[in-house]
């Protein structure tokens, strides 16, 4: 469910970086790659995450 709302945010930022990058005259499409940039990294950060509560859930047991 979570999610979800993520990519609602990512879309709304790929909005707004195309807005920005178009007014800059550098295009839409690198406003998508700017968007495509935060989600990859974000990506990264939740993998690392996941990993690090599985690792303290080991732990626990």
């Amino acid at each position: 469910m979570g999610n979800k709302n993520g990519w609602i945010k990512y879309l709304g930022f790929g909005i707004v970086f195309g807005v920005i990058f178009e007014m800059l005259g550098l295009g839409i499409s690198s406003g998508v790659v700017g968007a495509m940039c935060v989600l990859f990294i974000d990506s990264i950060c939740i993998d690392k995450r996941a990993k690090d509560n599985a690792k303290e859930y080991e732990n626990l047991l």
